[in-house]
Parts: C-alpha cells; sequence; structure tokens
C-alpha cells in the first residue's frame, strides 16, 4: 500500500470523505478529499500490486477476450460506441484524423472507430489485450513511449484517467505525442452524480481501488489547466447514468428493476436541470 499526494496542488493531507469495500475482495478502501476537493483513494496498492484487481473474469472493459460477455454488456457496448462514435464526429474529420484511445481495454471501441475510418491506435496496460489487439491489425502498446511525437491529433481517455498511477507521466506523454491542434475526449464518474443519493458507498462507479481518483467538473479543470489544457466544452453522458444505477443494485431481478427504474427516473430528471449533476463528467479540451 502506498501513500499518495494530490495530482493537482501536491498536498499531503486529506480530510476523510467515505469508506467504499471492493467489490470483489471485499477489503475497505478509504476516499480522503484534499483542500482542492479532488478526492483520491489513499492509501492504494502500489501499481505492481494492482493487477490482481483486474484479473476478475467479468471486468467489463477485458471482455472481449476472456468468456464473460453478458447480454447486457453485449447491448450497453453497442449502444455506447455508436453515441461515441457520433459524439466524435463533431469535433473531427474521419479523413484526416488519428486517434489514441488510452486505456483502451480489449480495443472493441477502437476496431469500431477503424471500421469507420477514423484510424485509432491503443495504450493499454494489460498486455493480453495488447497482444488480442495486435492480433486483430490494430497498433497497441502497454508503453506510450512506442507512440510517435506529434502523431495524433484525436485523444481519448474513456473512463481511464481515473485508474492512472502516475498522472504526470501520462499527461507528459499526451502532450508529447498529440499535435498542437489536438482534441482531447475525457469521461469520468462524477462524485456529484444524482443517483449517488440512494446508492452511497454501493456506487459502482467508486469501484474501489482500481478508481484511484474521483473527480468533478472542477477538479478536472484544474488538473487539465495544470498540464496546458483548456476546457472548450461539456456534455452528459445519460447513457452512463442506466449502466451505473443498475450495476450498483444487488437484489433480487423483480427488485432490481423496480428500484432501477425508480433512480434511473429520479436520477435523469434531476440531471436535466443541473449539468453538475450528472453520472460521468464528458468534456472536450484543446491545448493552451
Amino acid at each position: 500500500m502506498e501513500q499518495v499526494v494530490c495530482i493537482i496542488c501536491g498536498e499531503k493531507s486529506f480530510s476523510h470523505f467515505l469508506s467504499v469495500k471492493c467489490k470483489y475482495s471485499g477489503e475497505i478502501f478509504s476516499l480522503n478529499q484534499c483542500q482542492c476537493s479532488l478526492v483520491l483513494t489513499s492509501p492504494r496498492p502500489s501499481e505492481d500490486k494492482m493487477t490482481s484487481y483486474y484479473q476478475n473474469q467479468d471486468y467489463q472493459p477485458h471482455s472481449e477476450i476472456n468468456s464473460y460477455n453478458s447480454f447486457f454488456n453485449i447491448i450497453f457496448k453497442k449502444i455506447s460506441h455508436l453515441w461515441k462514435y457520433n459524439f466524435l464526429n463533431q469535433y473531427i474529420k474521419k479523413d484526416k484524423s488519428k486517434g489514441i484511445d488510452i486505456g483502451g481495454g480489449d480495443g472493441s471501441l477502437a476496431m469500431y472507430l477503424n471500421k469507420r475510418k477514423i484510424i485509432t491506435d491503443v495504450y493499454e496496460k494489460d498486455m493480453s489485450c495488447v497482444k488480442f489487439i495486435n492480433g486483430c491489425n490494430i497498433f497497441a502498446s502497454s508503453s506510450l513511449s512506442d507512440f510517435k511525437d506529434d502523431s495524433y491529433n484525436l485523444v481519448m481517455l474513456w473512463h481511464s484517467l481515473e485508474h492512472i498511477h502516475d498522472i504526470d507521466e501520462l499527461f507528459n506523454q499526451i502532450n508529447r505525442i498529440s499535435n498542437k491542434d489536438a482534441v482531447m475526449t475525457i469521461a469520468t464518474p462524477n462524485i456529484f452524480a444524482s443517483e449517488i443519493k440512494f446508492l452511497k458507498q454501493n456506487w459502482v462507479a467508486w469501484d474501489v481501488p482500481r478508481h484511484l481518483y474521483h473527480f468533478n467538473y472542477n477538479t478536472l479543470d484544474l488538473l487539465l489547466t495544470k498540464y496546458g489544457w483548456e476546457i472548450t466544452s461539456r456534455r452528459s453522458m445519460f447513457q452512463d447514468t442506466l449502466f451505473n444505477v443498475y450495476a450498483s443494485i444487488d437484489c433480487n431481478f423483480i427488485g432490481k428493476i423496480l428500484i432501477f427504474c425508480f433512480i434511473s427516473v429520479y436520477s435523469l430528471i434531476v440531471q436535466i436541470f443541473s449539468r453538475n449533476k450528472v453520472s460521468s463528467n464528458l468534456i472536450v479540451c484543446k491545448k493552451k
């Protein structure tokens, strides 16, 4: 286990925010809040010890390369890929764009985008995923140093920023491999999500200890400013509300459906009137 410093302001002392149980190991992890309002999992497993927390067969970003691929996961992934493709089309020209999916899991999004003429490479730490993606004729690597300077005008971090231990190294590499006109999209769970009112510590998007940082819009803005990026727009990901609520409920099927409907309807209505209450922060940014 390692203690951490704040990735925004460098502070080492935090106040307790919430205790959350790991769904798979049963361990209790502390979420602590910095004076700048960033919430961190601390103490946390060191990077070399974290591998065991990603080896569950139902870890969904790896689902294409193992036997787990539920009907719900298949449907959600198809909808998610289509939505992301349509979203990205607002910011790029397909015939002139090259993207990198950072933390791309099994590479299914990159495969989807490549088929639609958005050439996309993948950075992924899991070597079994890297081998799988390379076998599908898409370039992937477990080291960002393998990607060339000024190569990308589209950088994507779809629910991956919160997983990465060395944020300083990450942004140094992103700044190296992206060109001056690059667009970067980042999606992270939002600690002000409306459904947390009901789900509390059972909210699936806490996902301790795999989620190292727990952002809101303001802390994302502070972090990006630190590394020379500015937010140009923000969007809601209403589909994440449905996924997070459904995956957070643990009871019999009928009860799950009833609770899911109630919390989902409540949460979606709240989000219509408050952008700060969305389940996931989705931002688009450019270099300053």
